[in-house]
């Protein structure tokens, strides 16, 4: 945590995909299907 507080771990990397609120299925269906490269997908609000 605390390399990432200071910016010295760059976490955005992490990200593979991004999703909105509505596609909340779709997220948890790509996790568990492991599919596309997925590491940690985001929802936003």
């Amino acid at each position: 945590i605390g390399l990432a507080q200071s910016g010295k771990a760059n976490l955005s990397a992490l990200v593979t995909h991004r999703f909105p609120l509505e596609d909340l299925a779709g997220a948890f269906r790509l996790l568990e299907d492991y599919s596309d490269g997925v590491i940690k997908p985001v929802v936003t609000l």
